[in-house]
Protein backbone atom coordinates (compact mmCIF):
# COMPACT_ATOMS: atom_id res chain seq x y z
CA UNK A 1 0.00 0.00 0.00
CA UNK A 2 1.10 3.45 -0.94
CA UNK A 3 2.69 5.51 1.83
CA UNK A 4 0.13 8.65 1.46
CA UNK A 5 -2.51 6.29 1.43
CA UNK A 6 -1.79 4.40 4.33
CA UNK A 7 -1.91 7.63 6.30
CA UNK A 8 -5.17 8.43 5.11
CA UNK A 9 -6.80 5.95 6.16
CA UNK A 10 -5.36 5.63 9.54
CA UNK A 11 -6.76 9.35 9.99
CA UNK A 12 -10.09 7.90 8.61
CA UNK A 13 -10.13 5.25 11.33
CA UNK A 14 -8.97 7.64 13.97
CA UNK A 15 -11.51 9.88 12.66
CA UNK A 16 -14.13 7.54 13.01
CA UNK A 17 -13.73 6.35 16.15
CA UNK A 18 -12.57 9.84 17.79
CA UNK A 19 -15.13 12.69 16.28
CA UNK A 20 -18.33 10.70 15.99
CA UNK A 21 -21.37 10.67 18.49
CA UNK A 22 -23.74 8.76 19.62
CA UNK A 23 -27.02 8.22 17.42
CA UNK A 24 -30.06 6.59 18.02
CA UNK A 25 -30.92 3.12 15.91
CA UNK A 26 -33.98 1.57 15.18
CA UNK A 27 -34.72 -1.64 13.35
CA UNK A 28 -36.58 -1.86 10.07
CA UNK A 29 -39.60 -3.50 11.83
CA UNK A 30 -39.07 0.07 14.36
CA UNK A 31 -39.82 -2.53 17.44
CA UNK A 32 -36.54 -2.18 18.67
CA UNK A 33 -33.75 1.01 18.93
CA UNK A 34 -30.33 1.89 20.97
CA UNK A 35 -27.91 4.60 20.90
CA UNK A 36 -23.98 3.67 19.52
CA UNK A 37 -21.27 5.48 17.40
CA UNK A 38 -21.27 5.25 13.77
CA UNK A 39 -17.87 3.36 13.11
CA UNK A 40 -17.86 2.66 9.64
CA UNK A 41 -19.50 0.74 6.62
CA UNK A 42 -17.89 -2.23 5.02
CA UNK A 43 -20.09 -3.47 2.22
CA UNK A 44 -23.31 -4.18 3.15
CA UNK A 45 -22.40 -4.37 6.92
CA UNK A 46 -22.51 -2.11 9.19
CA UNK A 47 -19.84 -1.03 11.94
CA UNK A 48 -21.38 0.37 15.48
CA UNK A 49 -19.53 1.44 18.51
CA UNK A 50 -21.41 1.06 22.46
CA UNK A 51 -21.05 2.90 25.20
CA UNK A 52 -18.31 0.68 26.89
CA UNK A 53 -16.06 0.95 23.40
CA UNK A 54 -17.05 -2.49 22.71
CA UNK A 55 -18.03 -2.50 18.22
CA UNK A 56 -19.94 -4.65 16.47
CA UNK A 57 -20.93 -5.41 12.68
CA UNK A 58 -24.79 -5.33 11.79
CA UNK A 59 -26.57 -6.26 8.60
CA UNK A 60 -27.26 -3.07 6.92
CA UNK A 61 -30.41 -4.31 5.89
CA UNK A 62 -31.71 -4.73 9.65
CA UNK A 63 -32.26 -1.05 10.28
CA UNK A 64 -34.69 1.14 9.09
CA UNK A 65 -34.73 3.43 6.04
CA UNK A 66 -34.03 6.82 7.83
CA UNK A 67 -31.05 4.85 9.16
CA UNK A 68 -29.58 3.31 6.70
CA UNK A 69 -29.97 7.14 4.80
CA UNK A 70 -27.71 8.36 7.89
CA UNK A 71 -25.49 5.57 7.80
CA UNK A 72 -24.40 6.14 4.06
CA UNK A 73 -24.23 9.90 4.62
CA UNK A 74 -22.01 9.86 7.86
CA UNK A 75 -19.74 7.42 5.55
CA UNK A 76 -19.39 9.99 2.97
CA UNK A 77 -19.15 12.76 5.09
CA UNK A 78 -15.80 10.87 7.36
CA UNK A 79 -13.87 10.26 4.40
CA UNK A 80 -14.17 14.08 3.02
CA UNK A 81 -13.35 15.05 6.73
CA UNK A 82 -10.29 13.11 6.28
CA UNK A 83 -9.02 14.21 3.23
CA UNK A 84 -9.86 17.96 4.75
CA UNK A 85 -7.66 17.23 7.43
CA UNK A 86 -7.15 18.71 10.99
CA UNK A 87 -7.93 22.70 10.28
CA UNK A 88 -7.28 25.69 12.72
CA UNK A 89 -9.98 28.53 12.84
CA UNK A 90 -10.83 31.27 14.93
CA UNK A 91 -14.79 32.99 15.69
CA UNK A 92 -14.84 36.29 13.71
CA UNK A 93 -19.34 36.22 14.83
CA UNK A 94 -21.36 34.03 17.26
CA UNK A 95 -24.97 33.68 15.82
CA UNK A 96 -28.04 31.89 17.06
CA UNK A 97 -27.38 28.14 14.78
CA UNK A 98 -23.47 28.91 14.85
CA UNK A 99 -20.20 30.51 14.12
CA UNK A 100 -19.03 32.93 11.03
CA UNK A 101 -15.51 31.64 11.55
CA UNK A 102 -12.75 32.12 9.07
CA UNK A 103 -9.44 29.37 8.74
CA UNK A 104 -5.95 30.00 9.61
CA UNK A 105 -2.77 30.31 7.32
CA UNK A 106 0.29 28.41 8.35
CA UNK A 107 3.35 30.57 8.53
CA UNK A 108 7.19 29.30 8.30
CA UNK A 109 7.05 25.70 10.10
CA UNK A 110 9.24 27.46 12.64
CA UNK A 111 6.44 29.72 13.39
CA UNK A 112 2.96 27.67 12.93
CA UNK A 113 -0.31 29.26 12.22
CA UNK A 114 0.60 32.94 12.17
CA UNK A 115 -2.96 34.65 10.99
CA UNK A 116 -6.68 33.91 10.39
CA UNK A 117 -6.80 35.01 6.93
CA UNK A 118 -8.41 32.25 5.27
CA UNK A 119 -11.67 31.57 4.04
CA UNK A 120 -14.51 32.43 5.48
CA UNK A 121 -17.01 29.06 6.55
CA UNK A 122 -20.15 28.84 8.59
CA UNK A 123 -19.78 26.73 11.54
CA UNK A 124 -22.79 24.58 12.72
CA UNK A 125 -22.85 23.54 16.41
CA UNK A 126 -25.18 22.48 18.83
CA UNK A 127 -23.75 24.96 21.52
CA UNK A 128 -23.58 28.22 19.46
CA UNK A 129 -23.52 30.46 22.97
CA UNK A 130 -20.42 28.09 24.32
CA UNK A 131 -18.34 30.18 21.65
CA UNK A 132 -17.03 33.71 21.85
CA UNK A 133 -15.67 36.31 19.10
CA UNK A 134 -12.05 35.93 18.67
CA UNK A 135 -11.25 32.22 20.18
CA UNK A 136 -9.40 30.36 18.14
CA UNK A 137 -8.96 26.39 17.39
CA UNK A 138 -6.12 24.23 16.56
CA UNK A 139 -5.97 21.47 14.48
CA UNK A 140 -9.83 20.49 15.02
CA UNK A 141 -11.38 18.04 12.49
CA UNK A 142 -13.98 19.70 10.77
CA UNK A 143 -17.25 17.78 8.81
CA UNK A 144 -18.23 19.00 5.89
CA UNK A 145 -22.67 19.88 6.05
CA UNK A 146 -23.22 21.94 2.66
CA UNK A 147 -23.38 25.74 1.42
CA UNK A 148 -24.87 28.65 3.11
CA UNK A 149 -25.00 32.83 0.80
CA UNK A 150 -22.81 34.57 3.24
CA UNK A 151 -23.96 38.74 2.97
CA UNK A 152 -20.82 40.75 4.18
CA UNK A 153 -22.04 44.23 5.11
CA UNK A 154 -19.85 45.80 2.67
CA UNK A 155 -19.56 43.35 -0.50
CA UNK A 156 -22.03 41.71 -2.69
CA UNK A 157 -22.83 37.94 -1.42
CA UNK A 158 -20.78 34.53 -1.96
CA UNK A 159 -21.05 30.90 -1.20
CA UNK A 160 -19.11 29.72 1.61
CA UNK A 161 -18.65 26.29 2.79
CA UNK A 162 -20.59 24.79 5.95
CA UNK A 163 -18.78 22.95 8.57
CA UNK A 164 -20.61 21.36 11.52
CA UNK A 165 -18.01 20.29 15.09
CA UNK A 166 -20.19 16.68 15.19
CA UNK A 167 -20.58 14.07 12.67
CA UNK A 168 -24.36 14.40 13.61
CA UNK A 169 -25.00 17.22 12.73
CA UNK A 170 -23.05 17.51 9.58
CA UNK A 171 -24.78 14.54 8.68
CA UNK A 172 -28.47 15.81 9.89
CA UNK A 173 -27.63 18.95 7.51
CA UNK A 174 -26.86 17.44 4.66
CA UNK A 175 -30.10 14.83 4.74
CA UNK A 176 -31.76 18.20 5.02
CA UNK A 177 -30.96 19.34 1.85
CA UNK A 178 -30.47 16.24 -0.06
CA UNK A 179 -34.60 15.69 0.82
CA UNK A 180 -35.12 19.46 -0.84
CA UNK A 181 -32.43 19.62 -3.54
CA UNK A 182 -34.45 22.81 -5.09
CA UNK A 183 -34.40 24.85 -2.46
CA UNK A 184 -31.89 27.17 -2.30
CA UNK A 185 -29.07 27.07 0.55
CA UNK A 186 -29.67 28.95 3.43
CA UNK A 187 -28.83 32.77 4.28
CA UNK A 188 -25.89 34.16 6.81
CA UNK A 189 -25.64 37.49 7.55
CA UNK A 190 -22.34 39.31 8.67
CA UNK A 191 -24.04 41.22 11.77
CA UNK A 192 -23.71 44.33 12.55
CA UNK A 193 -22.00 44.98 15.83
CA UNK A 194 -21.76 48.33 17.29
CA UNK A 195 -20.42 49.10 20.69
CA UNK A 196 -22.57 51.13 23.22
CA UNK A 197 -21.49 52.52 26.42
CA UNK A 198 -23.16 53.68 29.74
CA UNK A 199 -21.74 54.93 33.12
CA UNK A 200 -23.29 54.60 36.28
CA UNK A 201 -22.40 54.69 40.13
CA UNK A 202 -20.16 52.38 42.28
CA UNK A 203 -19.83 52.23 45.65
CA UNK A 204 -16.47 51.29 47.63
CA UNK A 205 -16.77 48.34 49.93
CA UNK A 206 -13.17 47.05 50.18
CA UNK A 207 -9.97 48.31 50.08
CA UNK A 208 -8.47 45.75 47.83
CA UNK A 209 -10.52 47.71 45.19
CA UNK A 210 -13.59 46.47 45.69
CA UNK A 211 -16.85 47.93 44.66
CA UNK A 212 -20.60 47.40 44.19
CA UNK A 213 -22.70 48.29 41.62
CA UNK A 214 -26.30 47.55 40.04
CA UNK A 215 -25.95 44.07 38.68
CA UNK A 216 -28.10 45.18 35.39
CA UNK A 217 -25.28 47.05 34.62
CA UNK A 218 -23.14 44.35 34.09
CA UNK A 219 -25.27 42.59 32.03
CA UNK A 220 -23.90 41.03 28.25
CA UNK A 221 -20.87 43.00 28.80
CA UNK A 222 -17.73 43.30 26.95
CA UNK A 223 -15.56 45.86 29.35
CA UNK A 224 -15.12 47.43 32.68
CA UNK A 225 -13.53 50.46 33.96
CA UNK A 226 -13.48 52.52 36.74
CA UNK A 227 -12.09 55.88 37.39
CA UNK A 228 -10.39 56.10 40.70
CA UNK A 229 -7.52 57.86 42.02
CA UNK A 230 -6.80 60.36 38.89
CA UNK A 231 -6.64 56.94 36.47
CA UNK A 232 -9.07 54.27 35.06
CA UNK A 233 -8.53 51.02 36.08
CA UNK A 234 -9.79 47.71 34.35
CA UNK A 235 -12.72 45.82 36.88
CA UNK A 236 -13.52 42.35 37.14
CA UNK A 237 -17.17 41.03 38.01
CA UNK A 238 -16.43 38.96 41.55
CA UNK A 239 -20.07 38.13 42.01
CA UNK A 240 -23.80 38.78 40.60
CA UNK A 241 -26.59 38.21 42.52
CA UNK A 242 -30.07 38.20 40.72
CA UNK A 243 -31.61 38.18 44.22
CA UNK A 244 -30.18 41.00 45.81
CA UNK A 245 -30.13 42.92 42.46
CA UNK A 246 -26.08 43.96 42.83
CA UNK A 247 -23.43 43.20 41.85
CA UNK A 248 -19.60 43.27 43.46
CA UNK A 249 -16.72 44.32 41.24
CA UNK A 250 -13.01 44.15 41.89
CA UNK A 251 -10.28 46.58 40.41
CA UNK A 252 -6.52 46.89 41.03
CA UNK A 253 -6.71 50.25 43.04
CA UNK A 254 -6.78 50.93 46.89
CA UNK A 255 -10.21 51.90 47.57
CA UNK A 256 -11.36 53.37 51.00
CA UNK A 257 -14.53 51.25 52.05
CA UNK A 258 -17.32 53.79 53.08
CA UNK A 259 -19.40 53.83 56.43
CA UNK A 260 -22.71 52.29 55.21
CA UNK A 261 -24.29 50.48 57.93
CA UNK A 262 -27.19 52.68 58.70
CA UNK A 263 -27.88 53.12 62.88
CA UNK A 264 -31.63 52.17 62.59
CA UNK A 265 -34.20 50.64 60.82
CA UNK A 266 -36.21 52.94 58.05
CA UNK A 267 -39.06 54.03 59.11
CA UNK A 268 -42.11 55.30 56.84
CA UNK A 269 -42.39 58.96 56.46
CA UNK A 270 -38.72 59.93 57.99
CA UNK A 271 -36.71 63.16 56.68
CA UNK A 272 -33.97 61.85 54.14
CA UNK A 273 -31.51 63.78 51.91
CA UNK A 274 -30.52 62.44 49.28
CA UNK A 275 -26.87 62.43 47.81
CA UNK A 276 -26.97 62.44 43.81
CA UNK A 277 -23.52 62.23 41.81
CA UNK A 278 -23.61 63.14 38.45
CA UNK A 279 -20.47 63.04 35.39
CA UNK A 280 -18.32 65.55 34.53
CA UNK A 281 -18.28 66.89 31.06
CA UNK A 282 -15.19 65.04 30.11
CA UNK A 283 -17.37 61.54 31.75
CA UNK A 284 -14.28 60.50 33.24
CA UNK A 285 -14.81 61.87 37.00
CA UNK A 286 -17.54 62.49 38.90
CA UNK A 287 -18.89 66.31 39.72
CA UNK A 288 -19.60 67.62 43.29
CA UNK A 289 -22.41 66.24 44.72
CA UNK A 290 -25.51 67.52 45.02
CA UNK A 291 -27.81 67.50 47.84
CA UNK A 292 -32.01 67.36 48.02
CA UNK A 293 -34.85 66.94 51.29
CA UNK A 294 -37.72 64.31 51.31
CA UNK A 295 -39.27 61.63 53.02
CA UNK A 296 -39.15 57.92 52.68
CA UNK A 297 -42.75 57.33 50.96
CA UNK A 298 -42.60 53.76 50.55
CA UNK A 299 -41.03 50.74 52.44
CA UNK A 300 -41.69 47.35 50.47
CA UNK A 301 -41.42 44.76 53.15
CA UNK A 302 -40.76 41.18 52.14
CA UNK A 303 -37.30 38.75 51.31
CA UNK A 304 -35.83 42.29 50.60
CA UNK A 305 -35.87 45.58 51.76
CA UNK A 306 -36.53 48.56 48.87
CA UNK A 307 -37.63 51.62 49.64
CA UNK A 308 -39.10 55.15 47.94
CA UNK A 309 -39.04 58.52 48.32
CA UNK A 310 -39.74 61.50 47.21
CA UNK A 311 -37.08 63.62 47.34
CA UNK A 312 -36.12 65.42 43.67
CA UNK A 313 -33.25 63.96 42.12
CA UNK A 314 -31.42 65.90 38.88
CA UNK A 315 -31.80 64.52 35.66
CA UNK A 316 -27.77 63.70 34.63
CA UNK A 317 -27.80 61.88 38.20
CA UNK A 318 -25.68 58.23 37.91
CA UNK A 319 -27.11 57.36 41.43
CA UNK A 320 -26.37 58.17 44.71
CA UNK A 321 -26.91 57.39 48.87
CA UNK A 322 -29.99 57.96 50.94
CA UNK A 323 -29.25 59.87 54.07
CA UNK A 324 -30.58 60.06 57.80
CA UNK A 325 -30.61 63.40 59.48
CA UNK A 326 -28.07 62.42 61.22
CA UNK A 327 -25.86 61.77 58.20
CA UNK A 328 -25.38 57.79 58.26
CA UNK A 329 -26.42 56.02 54.90
CA UNK A 330 -29.86 54.56 54.75
CA UNK A 331 -29.47 53.23 51.14
CA UNK A 332 -28.50 53.49 47.94
CA UNK A 333 -29.69 54.13 44.30
CA UNK A 334 -28.62 53.73 40.41
CA UNK A 335 -29.38 55.44 37.76
CA UNK A 336 -31.39 52.86 34.98
CA UNK A 337 -28.64 51.85 32.37
CA UNK A 338 -30.41 52.49 29.23
CA UNK A 339 -31.31 49.68 27.00
CA UNK A 340 -29.05 49.90 24.02
CA UNK A 341 -31.93 49.35 21.86
CA UNK A 342 -34.54 51.32 23.21
CA UNK A 343 -35.15 54.80 22.02
CA UNK A 344 -33.83 56.47 25.43
CA UNK A 345 -30.67 58.21 25.06
CA UNK A 346 -29.51 58.79 28.66
CA UNK A 347 -30.12 56.95 32.06
CA UNK A 348 -32.84 58.35 34.11
CA UNK A 349 -32.49 58.43 38.00
CA UNK A 350 -34.73 56.78 39.97
CA UNK A 351 -36.60 57.51 43.30
CA UNK A 352 -37.93 53.93 43.61
CA UNK A 353 -36.54 50.65 44.25
CA UNK A 354 -33.78 51.79 46.59
CA UNK A 355 -31.65 49.42 48.18
CA UNK A 356 -31.48 49.63 51.53
CA UNK A 357 -28.21 48.89 53.71
CA UNK A 358 -30.01 45.76 55.05
CA UNK A 359 -30.08 44.53 51.73
CA UNK A 360 -26.18 45.70 50.84
CA UNK A 361 -24.96 43.97 54.22
CA UNK A 362 -26.95 40.52 53.44
CA UNK A 363 -25.32 40.71 49.62
CA UNK A 364 -22.15 41.09 50.83
CA UNK A 365 -22.54 38.68 53.74
CA UNK A 366 -23.56 36.37 51.09
CA UNK A 367 -19.91 36.18 49.76
CA UNK A 368 -17.35 34.45 51.50
CA UNK A 369 -14.13 36.50 53.11
CA UNK A 370 -16.14 39.56 52.87
CA UNK A 371 -15.92 42.32 55.61
CA UNK A 372 -19.24 43.57 57.08
CA UNK A 373 -20.21 47.53 56.70
CA UNK A 374 -18.07 49.83 58.06
CA UNK A 375 -19.97 51.59 61.02
CA UNK A 376 -21.05 55.63 60.63
CA UNK A 377 -18.65 57.92 61.93
CA UNK A 378 -19.06 59.54 65.32
CA UNK A 379 -20.08 63.02 64.18
CA UNK A 380 -23.87 63.67 64.09
CA UNK A 381 -22.99 66.44 61.69
CA UNK A 382 -24.24 66.34 58.04
CA UNK A 383 -22.50 68.19 56.71
CA UNK A 384 -19.35 66.63 57.77
CA UNK A 385 -20.54 62.87 56.75
CA UNK A 386 -21.36 64.17 53.10
CA UNK A 387 -17.58 64.70 52.29
CA UNK A 388 -16.23 61.21 52.99
CA UNK A 389 -18.98 59.56 51.56
CA UNK A 390 -18.23 61.22 48.10
CA UNK A 391 -14.45 59.96 48.39
CA UNK A 392 -16.36 56.28 48.61
CA UNK A 393 -18.16 56.61 45.24
CA UNK A 394 -16.56 55.85 41.71
CA UNK A 395 -17.88 56.40 38.18
CA UNK A 396 -17.92 53.03 36.49
CA UNK A 397 -17.66 52.41 32.66
CA UNK A 398 -19.52 49.65 31.16
CA UNK A 399 -19.55 48.66 27.16
CA UNK A 400 -21.53 46.73 25.55
CA UNK A 401 -21.71 45.01 22.14
CA UNK A 402 -25.41 45.74 20.57
CA UNK A 403 -26.39 43.36 17.27
CA UNK A 404 -27.78 46.27 14.81
CA UNK A 405 -28.75 43.53 12.13
CA UNK A 406 -31.91 44.53 10.88
CA UNK A 407 -34.33 41.79 11.75
CA UNK A 408 -35.61 39.94 8.40
CA UNK A 409 -39.75 39.75 8.61
CA UNK A 410 -40.23 36.32 8.63
CA UNK A 411 -42.47 34.75 6.01
CA UNK A 412 -42.22 38.16 4.22
CA UNK A 413 -43.52 37.85 0.33
CA UNK A 414 -43.57 40.65 -2.43
CA UNK A 415 -43.18 43.85 -2.62
CA UNK A 416 -40.57 46.54 -2.31
CA UNK A 417 -39.16 49.33 0.14
CA UNK A 418 -36.89 51.96 0.06
CA UNK A 419 -34.54 53.63 2.33
CA UNK A 420 -33.48 56.98 3.22
CA UNK A 421 -30.43 56.33 1.10
CA UNK A 422 -32.55 55.67 -1.96
CA UNK A 423 -31.88 52.04 -1.87
CA UNK A 424 -34.24 49.39 -3.17
CA UNK A 425 -35.26 46.13 -0.92
CA UNK A 426 -37.32 43.21 -1.87
CA UNK A 427 -39.80 41.54 0.69
CA UNK A 428 -36.87 39.04 1.43
CA UNK A 429 -33.96 41.60 2.21
CA UNK A 430 -32.47 42.11 5.85
CA UNK A 431 -33.55 45.39 5.16
CA UNK A 432 -36.98 45.14 4.34
CA UNK A 433 -39.41 47.82 5.42
CA UNK A 434 -42.54 47.58 5.16
CA UNK A 435 -43.79 50.40 6.40
CA UNK A 436 -41.58 51.70 3.16
CA UNK A 437 -43.01 50.82 0.88
CA UNK A 438 -41.87 51.58 -3.26
CA UNK A 439 -42.03 50.36 -6.86
CA UNK A 440 -40.16 47.75 -8.19
CA UNK A 441 -38.19 50.71 -9.85
CA UNK A 442 -37.51 53.13 -7.66
CA UNK A 443 -34.29 53.90 -6.44
CA UNK A 444 -31.08 51.85 -6.90
CA UNK A 445 -31.31 47.78 -6.21
CA UNK A 446 -29.56 46.34 -3.01
CA UNK A 447 -26.57 45.11 -3.30
CA UNK A 448 -27.68 42.48 -1.18
CA UNK A 449 -30.77 41.53 -2.30
CA UNK A 450 -30.60 42.89 -5.83
CA UNK A 451 -33.87 44.61 -5.54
Amino acid sequence: MHQGTKVYHILLTLLIVSFVQGHEWHSADGKRSFEAQFTGLQGDQIILTSGDGKSSKYALNAFSEEDKSFAHQAQKIVEESAQLGPSSYEIQHVLEDGWLCRMGRAGEPQDGMKLFLGDMFFCLTPTPDKGKSEAQFQQQQLFPAGLRIYHPKESDAVTIKVYATSLDVAVTERLKISNAPDAPPSDVYEPIIEISTIQSLGFCVGKQGLLVVNAALVKNISSLKIHANKDEFPATVVKVSEKYGLALLSCATELDPGHFSARKPLELGQSIFVISMAPKSTKKSLSDPTLSKGIISKIKKGELLRFDHDATTPTDSLGGCILGEKGDVLGLFFANPVDPDSKEKEAKPTTAGCFSTETLSAFLQSIPNMSPLRSPPSSSELAKNIEPLQNNMVLVTAQKKVNKTPKRIAGAGGGFSISSAGVRHNGQCRYFRPDKPCGANDGKPCKTCGG
